[in-house]
């Protein structure tokens, strides 16, 4: 099972909601408490979600200031 999860996330074509069968060992395996702050920005990219930052809300800030 792990071994065609990892086929799948290798493969350009494939979508986060292909991934959603294997939620039960993400939530065995998963720890992220464990994972430094780079490999959970580049897991939120691949699920298509923008992390919240601190320097990212002060860039948004910033750019509604310059309209």
């Amino acid at each position: 099972m792990l071994k065609t999860l990892q086929a799948k996330i290798k493969d350009k074509n494939t979508l986060p909601t292909d991934l959603l069968q294997y939620r039960h060992l993400f939530s065995k395996y998963g720890d992220f408490s464990l994972m430094s702050p780079k490999v959970l920005v580049h897991i939120a990219h691949f699920m298509s979600k923008n992390p919240v930052t601190g320097l990212n809300t002060i860039n948004n800030i910033i750019r509604l200031s310059k309209i």
